[in-house]
């Protein structure tokens, strides 16, 4: 005997069939169905229609048989390339045809329910997604084009060179995050020849950078010369440094030989023929015309806290204790020889950061930073700090109207502690280090916060999946992450953690890419991830915009308000590729100590790229004492759409 809710299934699909229509094409039944039974016809969209397969396996399943909905899995909470059914239209009175569907990311569970096709992505099945794409891309859709060119890039092997191009359609569109990854092509050559000014211009023109108020952050880096003389850089220092080396030695003999004068004599004169021959140098390199010394002399600004300058004076902002000492930057494309502060000379770290006493500036004496370059060129600045007495200024004064004026929307965040793990090593801070941010951030800076402890893959994804569903287009949000992170270099694939995650299988780790793939899908304007661990996929400082140092309040805020109309996807890593340093300070690990400093300390509007910058010679000079040499990074991320700007923090007393 036959079923007949089995027959009414097969009666529907077999017309559907023959005129051309996929079975599975739920917009195709919602014609067809209509029509048999005798209804009015009628092509518009129903309900009923748009439910998917789902609908199918409800004719041929009693109702008692029917299983509740189980709550999705984590795999079908992956973010996929999903290319929806094709739609039935109708043309005339009699002509019947179907259109394309719409190709969207989404995840999985969400593209099945709603009838598409897609592939769990990895590079070995990226080349389907680009089919899906491709198209829309061919209309001329910069969207399309932009997650083409990705799609080739992020493929095994990459092919560059045609991500280049499409890049080069959807840039030439004026699509933003198309010319920030063409920008990254050009800055580090690949698929095109290496262009660092051209690579610049685009990340100008994707940040809408116009003036000279705002500056680009070159990298995490100290500034280089041109590549063109980079080589004559290189020489120099070598040449001089060897110079150096040789004084050094010599005067270091001479104070061993004292008691024989014959002895002090020869090396008296051997020493002062070697500095003789250094300054000879110095001499011969700045006449000789070569474009080194029509290099830049170094230049001095102030990274934490906030300074004004006016000629070579600078004024600095101290706030809260003098605990906090104030951090300073030489910027010289050609390489620094000394830097000293009251002629007292001052370590500098491989970013040219040193730091200055605050509590000396808060004493209200002028402080005088001089900086020498291998030219033996010299730029002095004298620092002079506010005095604790004068530091503090109510909300309703400068900088609170400013601040309330940028209209940036609600501020969330999404803090994950993974300290305990079933398979993994247990990592003490991580629990107080999530504890303390989630607290700070919504207590002075007015975030919405989740605190997730211990998450497992399921329940890390489904966060991500909620912010995409409740954040608006004009929101903020902070993902801040520790836990135990695992790097494999060669492939450039990073992994959080989840705590289930078994040590040598990771079928439960979540790749960063699928949190990129969120980032990008995630409707908030600004977001920015901090990770105590690390975070792979990332392009360079350079498409990261600044105020440029020294602007006066008024004109600073108005940089910042005119950077907030852009989208904004950077991530900040406390530098770590193996296990990062978990003990620190009060509990908590170094990087993240550091950061809860800065943030406390702070009481004005803060980007993240100035947090960096003031975060990154803590976290180095404090795991340098614990013998181990960890270097933070701050980068936009590749593929989430990145166009230009900063995430800013704006406590609570300036709104």
């Amino acid at each position: 005997m036959v079923d007949a809710r089995k027959e009414r299934v097969i009666f529907v699909i077999a017309p559907a069939k023959i005129f051309g229509i996929f079975a599975a094409d739920v917009l195709a039944i919602s014609w067809f169905v209509p029509s048999i039974v005798g209804l009015h016809m009628n092509f518009r969209v129903s309900a009923w229609a748009t439910s998917s397969l789902a609908a199918l396996v409800l004719l041929t399943t009693p109702a008692a048989a029917q299983p509740a909905a189980a709550p999705p899995n984590a795999d079908d909470l992956v973010v996929v390339d999903c290319r929806l059914p094709p739609k039935v239209r109708k043309l005339g009175t009699s002509m019947v045809y179907q259109a394309a569907g719409a190709v969207i990311r989404i995840p999985a569970k969400e593209c099945e329910l709603r009838g598409g096709e897609y592939t769990l992505l990895d590079p070995s099945s990226y080349g389907k997604a680009i089919q899906f794409w491709m198209a829309e891309a061919q209309r001329g859709d910069p969207r399309a084009q932009t997650n083409v060119g990705a799609l080739y890039e992020r493929m095994s092997p990459p092919d560059f060179a045609a991500a280049a191009q499409w890049y080069g359609k959807a840039a030439e569109a004026g699509f933003a995050p198309a010319q920030v990854a063409l920008g990254q092509l050009y800055e580090t050559g690949r698929g095109v020849p290496q262009d660092r000014l051209k690579a610049l211009n685009l990340y100008r023109r994707a940040a809408g950078i116009s003036d000279s108020t705002l500056t680009l952050v070159e990298s995490a880096e100290p500034a280089k010369a041109p590549p063109e003389v980079q080589r004559q850089v290189d020489t120099l220092r070598q040449s001089l440094e060897e110079s150096r080396k040789e004084i050094e030695r010599l005067r270091r003999s001479l104070q061993k030989q004292r008691r024989n004068e014959s002895e002090t004599d020869r090396l008296r004169k051997k020493l002062a023929a070697a500095e003789q021959e250094l300054a000879k140098r110095r001499q011969s390199l700045q006449r000789d015309g070569t474009r080194l010394a029509s290099l830049p002399a170094p230049s001095i600004e102030i990274v934490y806290p906030l300074a004004t300058r006016g000629g070579d004076r600078l004024q600095v902002k101290l706030r809260g204790t003098t605990n906090v000492d104030v951090i300073a930057r030489v910027v010289s494309p050609l390489g620094i020889a000394s830097v000293s502060v009251d002629g007292k000379r001052v370590p500098v770290d491989d970013q040219n950061m040193f730091f200055v006493s605050s509590a000396a500036l808060a004493k209200g004496n002028p402080v005088r930073v001089a900086a020498v370059d291998l030219l033996d060129r010299t730029t002095e600045v004298e620092l002079v700090g506010t005095a604790p007495a004068q530091r503090a200024e109510p909300a309703t004064q400068r900088g609170a109207e400013p601040a309330n004026s940028l209209k940036l929307g609600d501020f969330y965040a999404l803090i994950i502690g993974n300290w305990k793990f079933v398979h993994w090593e247990t990592i003490q801070n991580a629990l107080n280090d999530a504890r303390a941010v989630d607290e700070l951030l919504r207590t002075k800076y007015g975030f919405k916060t989740r605190l997730l402890i211990n998450a497992n893959r399921q329940e890390m994804l489904s966060a991500f999946n909620d912010l995409r569903e409740q954040l608006t287009e004009n929101d903020n949000l902070l993902v801040y992450y520790a836990g135990h992170g695992h790097m494999i270099s060669e492939l450039d694939r990073g992994y959080w953690i989840p705590e289930e995650a078994e040590l040598n299988r990771d079928t439960a780790w979540i790749l960063n890419e699928q949190i990129t793939d969120y980032l990008q899908i995630i409707p908030a304007k600004r977001i920015l991830v901090i990770a105590d661990s690390c975070y792979s996929g990332v392009l360079t400082r350079s498409s990261v915009q600044r105020p440029r140092p020294g602007l006066d309040e008024g004109t600073r805020m108005e940089v910042l308000r005119q950077l907030s109309t852009k989208k904004v996807r950077t991530v900040m890593t406390s530098g770590g590729i193996q296990p990062v340093l978990d003990s620190g300070s009060d509990g908590h690990s170094v990087f993240a100590a550091a950061l809860l400093k800065i943030l406390r300390d702070n009481s004005n509007v803060l980007e993240a790229n100035r947090l960096f910058d003031a975060l990154s010679p803590l976290v180095v000079a404090s795991s340098e004492r614990m013998g181990y040499k960890q270097t933070p990074t701050y980068r936009a991320i590749a593929f989430a759409g990145h166009e230009g700007g900063d995430f800013l923090f704006i406590p609570r007393t300036l709104n």
